[in-house]
Parts: C-alpha cells; structure tokens; sequence
C-alpha cells in the first residue's frame, strides 16, 4: 500500500505542483535519477556549492534543491519533460517513509530559509507558489496540534478523507489510458489522509531540531567527510533521493534557447 499510495502523491507533484513551475521555466528543484546539467553552469556555481554551511555546521542534504535555487538565482532557467520516463526506487516500509520525510523536512526547511532573500525576485507567481508551500509546512503541524487539543480533529481528517478519495479518483481517470502496470487504484492514495498529519506534526519539529545531523535516515550511513573535489566532468546526473525524477538542462535566461531533456517516472505499481 505504501508505494502504491507514494506513486499518485508523485504524481500529482509532477504533473500539478511542478506544473506552475514548468510554465514559467523555474523548475524549483532538479530531483531524481535522471537530471542534466550544463557542465558551465556547475563550474561557475562550484565554490557556492563547495560551502553549503549553516551557522557555521556543513549541511550534507538537501543538495539538489540547493544546487537548483543557486542556479536560478544565478539567473538560468531550469525545465523539463513528461515525455521522458526512468523508474525508481521508493520506501516500501513504514520506518524507512518516515526516515525519508524527517531527511526530506530539514532540507525543506533549510532551502525555504534560505531563498526568502531572493526568490521574491522571480516571477511573481513562482514567488507566491513558492513560499504558499513553505506556509503550508509551518502552518500544517500547528493546525494539527490545534486540531488534536481541541477535539475536532477527527471531524478534519474525516474531511481530508474525502479530498484524498476525490483526488484518487481524478487521478484514476488520468491515468486510464496508461499500461496496467504503471497505474494504481483510485484507493491507493486514501492512507497519505493520515500520513500526512504524521509527517507534518511530528516530522516538521524534529526536522527544525536536528538540522545539524548528517544522517541519509534511509541510507544506513552517515555523510561522507569533506575530501578534496576533483573538477566538473562533462555531464553530472544526481541519483540520491528516493522521487520519480525531472531532468532539466539550465538555460541563461536571456536567451532564445529552448532546449529540453527530462524525465518524469510513473512509479512501479506494488
């Protein structure tokens, strides 16, 4: 059920959240298994990358996220394409979701903080998008608190049942045409009404505390220490978080240029 359910919550970030993002050539986060970059745009951003501290402690996650903001705030602009396709891996247990989203809420954080100086600049429905979902991750745990100290928190999440059902089913007549599979069931997506006060609630604030850690949560393994970097190769793809992926090639963007390449991946059905 859990990759089952992970397969329309990509879905809908690929083809809706991401949607707005695509229109106006500001992919905000180059993620997943099959993502292209200009090899001048990673030489000219390298010693910003090389740096990546916050109040003086290295941060080792969040890196795509990271390296996109820097690249749009360089002033490229970022794409992608839904006609490519890769498949990729997802957590398939409850313990390794939730190692996943905690990793996922500090790079969150850590990137909505730090492009509130910048990313106002940009096309003002970006900007407005952008930060009506770091509202979201702030405000979602308080309303979830609030809900449980008050009483009325079963009554809301018999609402956002509903929403999901609705959504599944969207996302269901959406996928009609597409091989069996590569879709899942209208159902599938009803267990994120009650994962999602979960990650939110629990996931945000301990996220906000250990912004410090260097764990991968679902990679077994602490971040590898700071060795010397040899230069850019020709092509750098990034394979590290566990999402059906976008690629993009960054494009000055006072250019004529419209050159694309990407992906976007309908996860395999379990």
């Amino acid at each position: 059920w859990l990759t089952r359910m992970q397969t329309i919550k990509y879905w809908y970030g690929y083809f809706f959240l991401k949607n707005l993002e695509w229109g106006f050539r500001r992919i905000m986060c180059l993620s997943g298994c099959l993502t292209a970059y200009r090899r001048s745009v990673l030489v000219e951003l390298e010693p910003v990358l090389e740096d990546r501290t916050i109040l003086g402690v290295s941060i080792k996650y969040g890196e795509d996220r990271f390296l996109t903001r820097q690249i749009i705030k360089a002033g490229y602009l970022t794409t992608m394409t839904h006609a490519a396709r890769c498949r990729t891996f997802v957590p398939s247990t409850v313990s390794s979701y939730f190692s996943q989203q905690l990793r996922w809420r500090r790079s969150n954080i850590v990137d909505y903080s730090g492009a509130v100086s910048h990313v106002w600049r940009l096309n003002p429905f970006i900007a407005i998008h952008f930060f009506a979902q770091f509202a979201l991750l702030v405000a979602y745990p308080v309303t979830v608190i609030r809900a449980l100290s008050s009483g009325w928190f079963f009554e809301a999440l018999q609402i956002h049942l509903y929403v999901i059902a609705v959504m599944g089913l969207y996302y269901r007549w959406r996928v009609r045409k597409q091989p069996k599979e590569e879709r899942v069931g209208a159902l599938s997506f009803l267990p994120i009404a009650l994962c999602m006060p979960v990650t939110y609630a629990l996931m945000t604030p301990l996220a906000l505390f250990t912004l410090d850690s260097g764990s991968w949560e679902t990679r077994g393994h602490e971040a590898e220490p700071e060795v010397a970097t040899e230069p850019v190769g020709e092509l750098v793809t990034g394979q590290h978080i566990l999402v059906p992926a976008l690629a993009a090639e960054p494009i000055r963007s006072r250019t004529a240029v419209d050159r694309r390449t990407g992906s976007q991946a309908q996860l395999p059905a379990a």
